[in-house]
This record gives C-alpha cells, sequence and structure tokens, in this order.
C-alpha cells in the first residue's frame, strides 16, 4: 500500500500534539467498565507471570485475555461471524504460540532498526495469520492483533478497522489486503514510537487505564486524532490539557526560556538570563531555532513537550 502524503500528514501531527491526544483520549471516557478492567488485570497477570511464554498457559491469564478480547467487542452474541471460538479452542490456539514468543518477548517497538522491523513484522504476521480465534471472520487483522498486543504489550499496537484503518485511510477492500495493511502499520507506528517517546516516558505506567505500554499509547492518540473529525485540536496548556500533565513541581519568579532546534531536533529549556543563552544574544545564527520566553517552568515544558522533539533541560542553569 502506498503512503499517501495525507498519511503523512496524519502521522506528523500526531506526533507533534501527542500529550493533548492523549487527553483527549481520557477526556472521552468511552472504555470504562468491562474494557479497562479485564485489560488491566490481563497485563497485571502477565507482569506476575514475567512475560508472554509463562502466561500463556496461564489459566488465569488465559480466563483474564478471553474476558478482555469479549469486552473489547470481539464477541457479539447473535452474529455468527462475530464470534470468538469457545474457550478451549481459545486456549488450545494460544499455546500454539508458545515456540514462538521467547524471541519477542524482550523486543520493544521503539528499539527496533529498520531492519529489524522487517524481520520482526515478518514474524509477527506469520503469528497473526495462524491466530485464528474467530475462525469464520476473515478479518483476522483485527482479533489476533490485539490478542498479541496483550502478550507482547511493548512491541504490538492492538489494531482495528475503524480507527486504525481511518487513521491510515485503508481502501474498502482492506479485508482483501490484511497484509498489505499489518505493513503499512507496524513500521509506521515504530517510527511514532521513536520519535514520541522522549517526550511521553512520564505518561507510560501511570494510574491511569490503557497507560502500560507505549504501543497503547499511540492506538489512544490515534482514537483521539480520528475522534476530532474536523481536526480541531486542543491547545496544550488549557485546563482540560492539565488532566494527563506530569506533576511539574519546579515553579519560580523568574522566566523562562525554551531553545528550539529543528536542525538537530531538540528543545533546552533556560533560566532566563542563563549565560548559554546569552552566548548567541538569543538569537541563531543559522536561522534553524528559536527562543520563546514563557512565564513558569510548567508553561515552558508544556510547549516543549507539544513541538514532539526531544525535551532537554539545561544542564548549566538548571531551571
Amino acid at each position: 500500500m502506498k503512503e499517501q502524503t495525507s498519511i503523512i500528514e496524519n502521522i506528523d501531527k500526531l506526533c507533534v500534539s501527542i500529550t493533548s491526544l492523549l487527553t483527549e483520549f481520557q477526556d472521552l471516557k468511552k472504555w470504562t467498565g468491562p474494557s479497562a478492567y479485564f485489560h488491566e488485570k490481563t497485563l497485571g497477570r502477565l507482569e506476575e507471570l514475567g512475560g508472554a511464554v509463562t502466561a500463556i498457559g496461564d489459566r488465569q491469564y488465559q480466563e483474564y485475555l478471553y474476558a478482555t478480547l469479549c469486552a473489547w467487542g470481539l464477541h457479539r452474541m447473535g452474529e455468527e461471524y462475530g464470534r470468538l471460538v469457545e474457550f478451549d479452542k481459545f486456549c488450545q490456539e494460544l499455546r500454539s504460540l508458545t515456540p514462538h514468543l521467547g524471541k519477542l518477548q524482550e523486543l520493544r517497538l521503539e528499539e527496533l532498526t529498520p531492519e529489524q522491523e522487517t524481520v520482526v513484522g515478518e514474524y509477527l504476521w506469520g503469528l497473526i495469520e495462524s491466530l485464528r480465534i474467530r475462525p469464520l471472520d476473515k478479518t483476522y487483522l483485527v482479533p489476533a492483533s490485539k490478542a498479541l498486543h496483550h502478550l507482547l504489550p511493548n512491541l504490538v499496537v492492538p489494531i482495528d478497522d475503524k480507527h486504525t484503518g481511518e487513521f491510515f485511510q485503508w481502501p474498502s477492500n482492506w479485508r482483501n489486503r490484511q497484509r498489505d495493511c499489518f505493513f503499512q502499520v507496524f513500521p509506521s507506528t515504530g517510527k511514532v514510537a521513536r520519535r514520541i517517546k522522549p517526550n511521553i516516558n512520564a505518561y507510560i505506567g501511570i494510574s491511569k487505564p490503557f497507560h502500560r505500554s507505549l504501543p497503547k499509547l499511540i492506538d489512544n492518540a490515534i482514537v483521539a486524532f480520528e475522534n476530532r473529525g474536523d481536526g480541531s485540536e486542543i491547545k496544550e496548556n488549557s485546563p482540560s490539557a492539565q488532566v494527563l500533565q506530569p506533576d511539574q513541581t519546579k515553579q519560580s519568579a523568574t522566566s523562562y526560556i525554551t531553545y528550539e532546534n529543528t536542525h538537530n531536533p531538540h528543545v533546552t529549556i533556560h533560566r532566563a538570563g542563563c549565560g548559554q543563552i546569552g552566548k548567541h544574544g538569543g538569537k541563531h545564527k543559522h536561522k534553524q531555532g528559536k527562543y520563546l520566553t514563557h512565564n513558569t517552568y510548567s508553561q515552558a515544558r508544556s510547549y516543549a513537550v507539544q513541538t514532539g522533539l526531544q525535551v532537554i533541560d539545561c544542564s548549566w542553569c538548571k531551571p
């Protein structure tokens, strides 16, 4: 599938607006109750057992995952093609993955090189294609990716046709091109993960539903992005945006200055009057950077995060 210009623009907008999108996802409050409860239970049990290889044979983990997938819309009573297999068959399907998971459970999406992405992608695709937990439904990419996310939460982004498909502009015949769809999504989300990772560490694992891993945060951001509809954006320093902001206790009567460099991608936060700023007179001679003044450290930090660039506190003035 070709990468259209509008898809590239979607990815850029998502990376730049990542923190506000995560806030918007929380504000949606659409995924509560069983969908959140069993998701947390499943990943909690996975952590207790030390990873997918052990968890895949654990009865409690199997039950939690089965319940999670039901709560995530993968079992629709009365719809022949929308049902999960019976529980015993489900466990059998999971156990068939055991020989393959040891190579994958320590991998992290943001740490893969482009070459590794190709190899790992092929490996994952083989698992997706073989894991038939809704055998009458030919859209195996969606249920398999959601199951694999709960086995490999640091590697696999859960995929669905509504949000993921719209974000990546899948064609109407995407069911006949599921391999193409996967190999569009997997490397693209890897690029997103590497780009946003420096600025969202504080959000991963916080005590809110669906924030246990970087791939799930990417999924959350995609959901919020598609929910906007008209493309409107929330401002990072709005009251709503503070819901997800990490605690910032660095407050001072002085002002703060951000130095933004797009050539060597980063934003550095300085105290006003820092000697490092004075060296350049508040201007960048190559015109690839800019300086902005902020009243508080929190405002400076919020601005820096929303740029999507790496954020650095000046080691000289220690803001």
